[in-house]
């Protein structure tokens, strides 16, 4: 797939390939050095929706904050496009849990301040932020303050504010982990939409089964703490996907799977967090 080379979004440069190669990260913490990832190794091809699935504490927001260059490897590397990541950057736009707005401007103000920071024209970037305010279905908000809307709508403001900067890749960091379950499923909804229109690459960082088999194109389980590669599963249900996929059979049967994985990861995560705290057995 070819497009229009620029910055902005609707006409990005399409590439947005990730390689991790043997990624670890430690931290020190209390005097103690902690290992958080351990020779984490994963291949994204562009436009390709991966899930990075694991229990509390594995490391899946730790991978994610090296891709998107706000931490450093220890050892190992993330290169995208082959380059190798070492900073932030515009090619890599992200999408937290919270709502980080700025709330003294406008929905439209806060859309396009990527693009006003990089110097594109009032007209142009004014424009390119409407576009993507329709995107997200928000198109008559420009002039509401963040305060003025529910947690889903500034969720929506935030991810418009990332795609109107024309990244070659989005990673999303359990976005909708806050929101009730109706709002939840709507914002998949978009995300899918999103994913599918531009051909964005997405690392979605979550720890809810249904909503890694519902997005991913793959999922990736990740171990108990230190955060390892346990297995990579292809989704055997073709995109675009919706909720009616769990009626099938091969959901059913991947689904399961993938749980047991998680339980035996989960359980260790549990025994992990008794032996800190001095507690000799915990309850299955």
């Amino acid at each position: 797939m070819s497009t229009e080379i620029s910055g902005i979004g609707g006409g990005r440069q399409r590439d947005g390939a990730i390689e991790v190669k043997d990624l670890n990260v430690q931290y020190r913490s209390n005097g103690g050095l902690i290992k958080a990832v351990d020779a984490f190794s994963l291949d994204v091809a562009p436009g390709e929706f991966v899930c990075l699935l694991g229990p509390s504490g594995c490391g899946k927001s730790t991978i994610l904050n090296v891709m998107a260059g706000f931490i450093p490897a220890s050892s190992g590397s993330v290169r995208l496009d082959g380059e190798l990541v070492t900073e932030a950057g515009q090619d890599r736009g992200v999408v937290f849990q919270r709502y980080v707005l700025f709330p003294w401007l406008n929905v439209l103000q806060n859309v396009e301040y990527g693009l006003k920071v990089r110097g594109v024209d009032k007209a142009l970037r004014q424009q390119k932020a409407r576009e993507y305010l329709h995107l997200v279905g928000l198109a008559g908000f420009e002039q509401k303050y963040p305060k003025e809307l529910s947690g889903g709508m500034q969720q929506r403001v935030g991810i418009a504010r990332v795609l109107v900067n024309g990244p070659k890749v989005m990673l999303m960091d359990e976005p909708f982990g806050a929101l009730d379950s109706q709002t939840r499923y709507m914002m998949q909804e978009l995300t899918l939409k999103v994913s599918q229109k531009d051909g964005t690459t997405i690392i979605f960082v979550t720890h809810d089964l249904d909503e890694a088999l519902l997005l991913g194109d793959r999922i990736c389980v990740i171990t108990a703490s230190p955060g390892r590669v346990k297995e990579v599963i292809t989704n055997p249900i073709p995109g675009p996907r919706s909720t009616e996929i769990a009626s099938l059979p091969e959901y059913v049967e991947t689904r399961r799977r993938i749980y047991e994985m998680l339980r035996d990861e989960i359980q260790r995560s549990f025994a992990q967090e008794a032996e800190k705290l001095g507690v000799s057995k915990v309850g299955a």
